[in-house]
């Protein structure tokens, strides 16, 4: 099982709502992203960038609130920080210091 730190990290201008029950079935939910919040908050917290196949990620779990009820669902984004072993890890490329380029 992945470990997670002990103080989860919630990102900016995101934000998830899961489907009432009312939804149909296929509906889990849904995603919202403010774009300039999200980006100012990623360009803030690079250290939650992760490389996968050559490419920058964010990796975030959507999980139900303690509080989520059939009626009411609540749920919310947060960040996967694990970190595979190094020998798992994908090397940068040199070049690679633009998050938006």
């Amino acid at each position: 099982m992945q470990q997670q730190q002990d103080n989860p990290e919630y990102p900016d201008g995101l934000l998830y709502m899961p489907s009432r029950a009312t939804a149909p079935e296929w509906a889990d939910g849904k995603i919202i992203i403010y774009p300039k919040k999200f980006g100012a908050w990623l360009k803030a917290n690079p250290n939650f960038l992760q490389k996968y196949n050559g490419e920058d990620q964010v990796v975030l779990d959507i999980n139900k609130a303690k509080a989520s009820t059939p009626e009411v669902p609540k749920g919310y984004a947060r960040i996967n920080d694990y970190k595979p072993p190094e020998a798992q890890q994908t090397k940068p490329a040199e070049d690679d210091d633009d998050l938006f380029g």
